[in-house]
C-alpha cells in the first residue's frame, strides 16, 4: 500500500508541475504575442518593412528565450536516470509550447497588423526559416545512421513490407 501511495503521489505531482508549466509557459506566448499585435497596431512601422519584419522575428524568439531564462522548463533532478531524461524533454517541450502559443496568437492578430508587402515578406521568410530547418534537422539524421552498428532482420524488413 505504502509503494502504491507514494507512486501515486508522484504522478500526482508530475501532472502538477507538467500542468503548471504548461500553463506559464502559454501565458508567455500569448502575452508576446499580444504586446506585438498592440505595437504593430499603434505604431507606424507600414513605410518601412524590414523594420516590421525585424520586429516579428524578434517577438517570434522572445517568448522562447523569456521561458528558458525564467526557468519554467523545469529543474535539475537528482533522481533516476529517467527523470533527468524527462526532465529535460519538459524544458525544451515547454520552451516550445510558448512559441507554439505565440505563433498562434500572432498568425490571428500581428499578421494582419502589417503592410501587405510585409505580410508577404514575413511568411515568405518563415517559410524559408521553416525550409532550411526541416532540410537540417533531415540531413543530420541521415548523416547519424552510419554512426551506429545496424543489425538487418529479414523477418523485419518482411513484415514491415
Amino acid at each position: 500500500m505504502f509503494i502504491c501511495s507514494s507512486v501515486v503521489g508522484v504522478v500526482f505531482a508530475a501532472f502538477g508541475h507538467f500542468l503548471l508549466m504548461f500553463i506559464c509557459s502559454s501565458v508567455v506566448g500569448v502575452v508576446f504575442a499580444l504586446v506585438s499585435a498592440l505595437l504593430l497596431k499603434h505604431i507606424n512601422l507600414r513605410r518601412i518593412p524590414s523594420l516590421e519584419l525585424g520586429t516579428v522575428i524578434i517577438f517570434a524568439y522572445a517568448p522562447y528565450a523569456l521561458a528558458e531564462a525564467l526557468r519554467l522548463s523545469g529543474r535539475t533532478v537528482r533522481d533516476p536516470m529517467y527523470m533527468k531524461f524527462l526532465c529535460g524533454i519538459l524544458k525544451l517541450c515547454l520552451g516550445i509550447m510558448a512559441i507554439l502559443f505565440c505563433g498562434i496568437v500572432m498568425s490571428h492578430y500581428t499578421h494582419f497588423n502589417l503592410s501587405p508587402s510585409s505580410q508577404i515578406t514575413v511568411q515568405l521568410a518563415f517559410r524559408t526559416i521553416a525550409f532550411l530547418s526541416e532540410t537540417c534537422v533531415f540531413a543530420y539524421i541521415g548523416l547519424a545512421i552510419f554512426s551506429f552498428d545496424h543489425k538487418f532482420e529479414t523477418s523485419l524488413i518482411l513484415w514491415s513490407i
